[in-house]
């Protein structure tokens, strides 16, 4: 079997629907609100429909029909669309006034109807209708348990995700896959120790690959794509070209590509280094093409504006590597080492950067060919985040966390590794810094988002480590737990990417405004610019005696504004211009490769406090000592941790006392929800915040005593609200919420009483009869391509045992057929149970009976008033 993969552009995916027509996936990128489709070879990926403030929920695919259905939220109004696959031909199906999302929505293709999930935190309902949206049927409703997350159709059985945990001593937290008939009947269930995700159906019942399709609108109906091919409805195909390409003709893509005044960006989701104009907001950037027979995935770069050469480092490979501006010429320069930050120096051509394992700040050649240790990590208090070059006075800059998120520091030393002077100490976790030599200022960002500016010049007339009073100090409105990753400066604009938004943010420095994020990108990681300005105005302007020196065997290392030295290798000792083996042999560090866990933030509710941390510890290799020989150490791993920052590094030692570190940092944030203010007119009360089951929550009832509260298809006596984990309330507003006469007949409460049983058999399959909350007026669909909305009272007709069980109406007439009904029944099971001199069961006002063919009965009850 071939494996394949999709990895870094994901994001938060969900519902994955393939055409086996043209053999596209398609998939919902939640974090950009996209739905998403790629070829067959995985190379070419591209936004298909793209919402607004909208929110697309789930999908679904009609191989036959060449449609895409998409439940979708628009202002807390749910409904399901209907689109082509090329993501054009939009309309509205059906149109729900409750707001509850659709969480699910499958195809079955034995009925050719469509099923679906309306669910929130409390309810869940289980509904079909036909292809066009009309004979909308009502197969099963729950409040609170199970609780309902994703659906699948084949033949007559639907099957159904239950996320409820469900509690056993014995077995701990569980979960569970129903599954029934598409009435309703005969419903079963497996357990699930792990959480479900998805499910699909895999049979000959599900292939379609030699039924006939229309032609029209096909890819086989025109001439090739050079990239994706998307049918469209009647219409002809699509070719549409992947992100970073624009459309030269009807079939082909080529990226637009620069010649100068651009950025270069590294989107560690494509692994792709991408061109963004300077002097533009919109989005007309391209990608760069590598001419390589190797893929090249780079997750860091780099660009050498004289030679015109542009650096990168691949993280899972381990190397850093060169190419021309072109693409052409690409070459590994270094194995076994992944820069963390990378920069170049223009005048002597030395590769400078930060390697991700040992936490040494090195020097390259430019061939790749000699390498020296500048800075060595020689315990566990330090965490080096990002160096920046000082082109002007030769002096690296890097920013070290240190082994407290409190107390880090800001370092500088010249381009040879000498004169190593702390500059600014008790800084809140300072990360990225770049220099700006028009501004002659250094720029670095503390406590993730908080960007500050100081004049280079500062550092050698202060020996003071405190924040400088003339410090310049930018807010940017960057997203809640946001981080700014990398920034570079040109003149009077920031360009910078940061954790939480797919693009580059443009901030002014005239007059402190800031541009939306530009660019359809996953996971933007680093910049460099390209202006060859700078290499006519200030490069070339500044002396270089590395230019006219030819003596260094090793490196010409620029160390003043107008001097240089030869430097050697590691491993080398220097001999006049030339360098010699020195005596003893030279050893690496240990590594970890790319075992060592990454930075990560983890998020926990007022009412957690605290949360426990999970990770993989580093798996060390040496190239001299054996593994069981290593030293190691690791941190103290304490059982929980609540709001803050934590640190924590592991080392190995070799034999010859070289050192390895790994290390990372979690940030455990405190996830609350803003109170809701509470209005003066609608007559409702609301209680005091508490903790139930580790969420915060707090009742909305009404003022006057008899009033009932109704939330949508919710209606009690009291209604709790619950802060759910994207931060938002359950009810966002209580605006929505009304109170009714306990007599309004909007809705209709029945008691919900479910009895599980498990089977005798040697089977592990759980039987479950219940009856559903149902309520005479649910909601109503409207299909927007009629102007008559379709009341969902008329639209589901349920089996006439159904519509008993529930209980319809709340008029008199129909509490005294249910009350005698009731009698009738309980009369008949107790004779029959005394005949047959068996036990009967009773819960509190409701009685049932049931044959003990089982070993064990377990009864559960949900009350509600019945009006």
């Amino acid at each position: 079997m071939t494996v394949s993969r999709l990895e870094g552009i994901m994001g938060d995916a969900g519902d994955l629907a393939y055409d086996w027509v043209t053999q596209n996936l398609y998939w919902i990128q939640h974090q950009r609100g996209w739905i998403m489709v790629t070829d067959s070879t995985f190379q070419y990926v591209t936004p298909v429909y793209k919402t607004g403030s909208e929110t697309i929920d789930s999908m679904t695919l009609h191989a036959k029909h060449r449609w895409l259905f998409l439940g979708v939220t628009n202002k807390n109004r749910p409904e399901i669309r209907l689109t082509d696959l090329s993501g054009r031909h939009i309309r509205s199906l059906l149109h729900f006034e409750s707001r509850l999302k659709i969480v699910s929505i499958c195809v079955d293709y034995t009925d050719n109807r469509l099923y679906w999930i309306n669910s929130d935190f409390f309810n869940s309902y289980v509904r079909s209708s036909n292809m066009d949206g009309t004979q909308v049927k009502q197969i099963e409703s729950s409040y609170l348990k199970p609780k309902y997350r994703n659906i699948a159709a084949y033949l007559d059985t639907i099957y159904l995700l239950d996320v409820y945990p469900y509690r056993n001593f014995q077995r701990g937290t569980y979960h569970k896959l129903w599954y029934m008939t598409k009435k309703g009947e005969n419903r079963f269930s497996y357990q699930v120790t792990d959480r479900p995700g998805a499910i699909a159906i895999y049979s000959s019942n599900e292939e379609f690959s030699l039924d006939e399709i229309s032609s029209i609108g096909e890819c086989d109906s025109a001439p090739p794509c050079d990239q994706i091919c998307l049918p469209s409805l009647q219409s002809v195909r699509t070719c549409a070209c992947a992100i970073g390409y624009q459309k030269t003709s009807d079939s082909t893509c080529e990226p637009n590509l620069l010649h100068d005044d651009y950025l270069l960006l590294v989107d560690d989701g494509f692994k792709k280094i991408f061109q963004v104009p300077l002097d533009t907001i919109h989005y007309n950037y391209s990608i760069l093409p590598i001419r390589s027979e190797n893929n090249v995935r780079a997750s860091i770069v780099a660009v050498d504006v004289r030679r015109r050469l542009i650096y990168w480092s691949d993280k899972e490979k381990s190397l850093i590597g060169r190419f021309v501006l072109d693409g052409s010429g690409v070459r590994t320069l270094l194995h076994g080492s992944h820069a963390k930050s990378l920069e170049v120096d223009p005048q002597s051509g030395n590769i400078y950067f930060l390697d991700d394992d040992t936490q040494f700040i090195q020097m390259l050649s430019n061939d790749g060919s000699h390498i020296k240790t500048l800075l060595r990590a020689e315990n566990n208090n330090t965490n080096i985040q990002m160096i920046a070059l000082d082109i002007t006075n030769k002096y690296i800059y890097w920013t070290d966390t240190r082994s407290s998120k409190q107390r880090g520091e800001l370092w500088r030393m010249k381009f040879d590794g000498r004169d190593q002077r702390l500059l600014l100490d008790n800084l809140r976790s300072p990360t990225a810094l770049t220099v700006s030599h028009e501004r002659e200022s250094l720029f670095f960002v503390e406590n993730y988002v908080n960007l500050h500016e100081v004049s280079l010049h500062h550092f050698d007339t202060s020996a003071n480590t405190q924040l400088p009073e003339n410090l310049k100090t930018y807010v940017i409105n960057l997203p809640r737990l946001a981080k700014i990753l990398d920034l570079k400066v040109d003149n009077w604009t920031i360009y910078l990417v940061d954790t939480s938004q797919g693009g580059v943010t443009q901030y002014s420095l005239r007059n402190n405004s800031q541009q939306n994020p530009v660019g359809d990108f996953f996971v933007p990681q680093s910049l460099s610019i390209f202006k060859t300005s700078y290499l006519y105005d200030y490069y070339n302007q500044l002396p270089n005696p590395c230019d006219h020196s030819n003596l260094c065997r090793h490196f010409c290392v620029m160390t003043s504004y107008n001097m240089s030295r030869c430097e050697c290798a590691d491993g080398f000792d220097a001999a006049g211009f030339n360098c010699i083996p020195a005596a003893g042999h030279f050893d690496s560090p240990p590594s970890y490769g790319n075992t060592c866990p990454t930075d990560r933030v983890v998020g926990i509710f007022t009412c957690q406090n605290v949360t426990t941390l999970h990770w993989n510890p580093p798996q060390w290799t040496d190239d001299e000592t054996d593994e069981a020989d290593l030293f190691l150490t690791s941190p103290n791993i304490a059982t929980e941790y609540g709001p803050g920052s934590y640190y924590f590094r592991y080392t190995a030692t070799d034999s010859t006392g070289n050192i390895g570190h790994c290390s990372f940092s979690v940030t455990v944030t405190s996830l609350t929800c803003e109170k809701l203010p509470l209005l003066a007119n609608n007559g409702i009360q609301i209680s005091d915040d508490r903790c139930e089951y580790g969420k915060l929550v707090y009742d909305i009832f009404c003022k006057v005593g008899e009033m009932f509260v109704r939330y949508d298809e919710v209606k009690n006596k009291t209604i709790t609200n619950v802060c759910q984990e994207n931060g938002e309330w359950s009810i966002p507003d209580h605006r929505l919420v009304v109170c009714e006469s306990p007599t309004t007949t909007t809705e209709t409460q029945v008691t919900r009483l479910e009895i599980v049983t498990t089977i005798s058999s040697d089977s592990d399959h759980k039987h479950v009869a219940s009856t559903s909350p149902v309520t005479s007026a649910l909601s109503t669909f409207t299909d927007i391509t009629s102007s008559e909305p379709v009341d969902v009272s008329e639209a589901i007709k349920k089996p006439s045992i159904e519509a008993a069980n529930a209980g319809l109406g709340t008029g008199p007439i129909v509490a005294i057929v249910i009350v005698v009904l009731f009698t009738v029944c309980f009369t008949l099971a107790v004779l029959i149970m005394w005949k047959r001199k068996k036990s009967f069961y009773y819960a509190r006002g409701d009685a049932l009976t049931d044959r003990m063919h089982t070993r064990e009965v377990f009864v559960e009850s949900t009350y509600a008033n019945l009006g």
